[in-house]
């Protein structure tokens, strides 16, 4: 116990954004998605899905990375790869599974009014929806 964090907040592209974080060095950690508004499914319809990347280290101090399993370079400016297209798709209900040392990000679409999609235009100009 204590070893595990999580934090959820609006993301820029509506929905909901989780932060997790296992500190454990030996455990793995399952956190049950649970409680958030999703859109109605009608039958014959795909699930609602997340988007998920999970970072992983041998070591907290490590200074190799992985994003969903694979390794992340830099090149020789220090720029690190595009780990925004390195993610995994799972239902949104769906568990999400923390191995040792690592850091889940999650992205799920979401119909709670409290997280709309941030109009991405000058914020002087009226919202529209």
């Amino acid at each position: 116990g204590g070893l595990l964090r999580a934090f959820a907040m609006c993301g820029k592209e509506g929905g909901i954004v989780l932060i997790l974080l296992n500190f454990d060095e030996e455990l793995s950690a399952q956190v049950k998605v649970d409680g958030v508004p999703l859109p109605a499914v009608r039958e014959g319809e795909a699930a609602v899905m997340r988007r998920e990347w999970i970072l992983t280290a041998e070591a907290l101090t490590s200074q190799m990375v992985h994003a969903n399993g694979k390794v992340l370079s830099q090149d020789i400016f220090g720029v690190i790869d595009n780990v925004v297209d390195l993610f995994v798709t799972r239902e949104a209900n769906s568990s999400i599974t923390l191995p040792p040392h690592s850091i889940a990000f999650a992205h799920v679409n979401t119909t709670d009014p409290r997280c709309p999609r941030i109009n991405s235009s000058s914020s002087s100009s009226s919202s529209s929806s």
